[in-house]
């Protein structure tokens, strides 16, 4: 091999690198750190090469070596190969990141087979000084902050020196790369701010700042990136997440409601519950006439929708439960609902002013747990009644960004609970068949796949517990 190294050094290496597989940047399903591919002529660097070893041949040979050891994952002697090149080449031929890239992966395999934290931390200190390494021969900071992030949230968060590291380093990462932002980092850093920020760890301007930041990036980045499908994940999941946040009055300004439901008015200016809709949500972001389409949804809601007002006793009119939704005023909306239920003798009626809270808190203060709870006050108030369920399974058919990373198995296993709802509902009550059996033939689709049950040890009608903040016992099935 190594005559034939020397008698074509230069054609030989081209050939190694040419056909080295292309690949694209993670996603969240995979919890795989993006390779990125740059074109020859466009790398650049002052580390050490194969030309700068000082045995071109024999770096090359032994490159090529731990390569196929590692292609056959055996990783033992990878690894002696990988670090013989590692100590003269760094930069191999000095156009990718290739050692980088390999010994990250020899060090995490590593770092899986060990047996102590001691251990452990060790060789997450080995990937993360080749990650400053690599920063070291071919820059681009803001891109290595990422993947560093990237595997403490998804790999090491255990390890992590404080809870907020990885959401620090994807801070740094965007702060550094603005609307250019890789489509990896954009998932996990949502689910990062989301968690924080609802926990009190971070504040609401914080939170604000660097959401606002995402938004820019999910405008530029799938309009400005060849790798389509990567945008595509990213489009399935952080929206979602980012769209939770709206129950929290004062997250987001009049600009955010404008470019998310203006155009919901547009397209039904004379529907009423759109119109109703759109007003409440652009009032709930601090909306008002100075903003033009604002105005022009507020000339159709006075014109054509105004809620009626409940005559007092003592003289005054007084706005119903119903249009301090539509004014939106919810945290109001939701007082109002309260007193009435629990001022209601009524049993059918303290029922329905439950159910009210429970849509309340899904449609519009994007409270999963808070809706779900008043829901289930609304079935032990009236237990045949099957609108309640129904609104239960939507809440868990909507939670794929919340269980998961919005798309494969462990967002697709909340449709199993979901449609147990609305078979519920059904059995319960005939007159939400018709409602029920459309969901569920909507639904039946987004199943897990087979053989996403097969790779997970998981059979048909099999007991399994849905967790996340649902919590629920169901029964596996497979998409037919």
């Amino acid at each position: 091999m190594k005559k034939l190294l020397i008698l074509l050094p230069i054609t030989f290496i081209a050939l190694i690198f040419a056909c080295g597989p292309k690949t694209t940047e993670a996603t969240t399903e995979t919890e795989e750190a993006p390779k990125e591919v740059v074109e020859e002529e466009e790398r650049k660097t002052d580390c050490a090469t194969f030309k700068d070893s000082g045995n071109e041949d024999e770096a090359v040979e032994n490159y090529v070596l731990y390569r196929d050891m590692l292609k056959a994952k055996d990783y033992t002697a990878a690894m002696d190969y990988w670090q013989k090149v590692y100590v003269v080449a760094p930069a191999a031929d000095g156009k990718r990141r290739t050692m980088f890239e390999d010994g990250i992966k020899l060090y995490h395999n590593l770092f899986t087979t060990a047996t102590t934290d001691s251990e452990k931390k060790g060789h997450i200190n080995k990937v993360m000084s080749l990650y400053d390494k690599m920063e070291e021969c071919y820059g681009e900071p803001g891109y290595i902050a990422g993947r560093k992030a990237f595997d403490y949230y998804y790999k090491y968060s255990v390890y992590q020196d404080d809870e907020k590291q990885a959401y620090d380093l994807f801070k740094q990462a965007v702060d550094i790369d603005g609307k250019e932002t890789k489509a990896f980092v954009v998932n996990p850093f949502t689910a990062s701010i989301r968690s924080l920020f609802l926990a009190d760890k971070i504040s609401m301007e914080e939170a604000q700042t660097y959401v606002n930041k995402l938004l820019e990036i999910l405008k530029y980045g799938p309009e400005n990136s060849d790798d389509k499908a990567s945008w595509d994940i990213v489009k399935g999941y952080s929206p979602s997440l980012l769209e939770t946040l709206e129950g929290r009055k004062g997250f987001y300004d009049c600009n955010y409601y404008n470019d998310r439901y203006y155009a919901l008015y547009e397209e039904s200016p004379n529907d009423c519950e759109v119109i109703g809709k759109v007003y409440g949500f652009m009032k709930w972001g601090g909306c008002d006439t100075e903003n033009p389409n604002f105005a022009k949804v507020k000339a159709a809601f006075d014109a054509q929708c105004k809620p009626k007002v409940e005559p007092s006793s003592t003289g005054p009119k007084t706005p119903t439960c119903r249009s301090y939704i539509i004014e939106g005023d919810y945290t109001q909306a939701v007082s109002c609902y309260e007193g009435k239920m629990n001022a209601s003798n009524d049993v059918n009626k303290k029922a329905e002013y439950a159910l009210f809270l429970a849509k309340l808190y899904y449609g519009q203060l994007k409270n999963y747990s808070k809706s779900r709870q008043y829901a289930r006050q609304a079935i032990k108030l009236r237990p045949n009644w099957g609108e309640p369920y129904v609104l239960i399974g939507k809440l868990y058919a909507s939670s794929g960004p919340l269980c998961g990373p919005g798309r494969g198995f462990m967002s697709q296993r909340v449709v199993w609970v979901a449609i147990d709802k609305w078979n519920k509902a059904k059995s319960v009550d005939p007159s939400v068949s018709e409602e029920a059996n459309k969901l569920i033939a909507s639904y039946r689709k987004y199943m897990p796949d087979i053989e996403d049950l097969f790779s997970r040890s998981l059979t048909a009608g099999q007991t399994y517990t849905v967790d996340c903040w649902i919590n629920e016992k169901t029964i596996v099935r497979a998409k037919k």
